[in-house]
């Protein structure tokens, strides 16, 4: 994608219903990552209490991919300092 000009990927993992920590999303995002693409997640789901700390582990597996966190997990956002503290 990115060879036709695609600049950034984002994902809604709640829509398709897709884990945040499945491999294949984490191939997706580590290929992502390889190319310098920044990844935007929408990262608020009322429906899965453990989404932030899967974030903070695709964060810790994928360390050099450009992540942009939409909605910073809701009425969760102090969560996010995890992430900041972890990486």
């Amino acid at each position: 994608m990115a060879k036709v000009g695609v600049r950034a990927l984002t994902f809604h993992p709640h829509t398709p219903q897709f884990d945040v920590p499945d491999a294949k999303a984490t191939a997706v995002v580590k290929r992502t990552a390889s190319r310098r693409l920044p990844i935007l997640f929408d990262s608020y789901s009322p429906f899965d209490a453990n989404q932030p700390g899967k974030y903070v582990r695709l964060v810790m597996d994928v360390p050099d991919a450009r992540f942009i966190l939409a909605h910073a997990h809701g009425p969760r956002f102090p969560d996010l300092l995890v992430i900041e503290i972890l990486s």
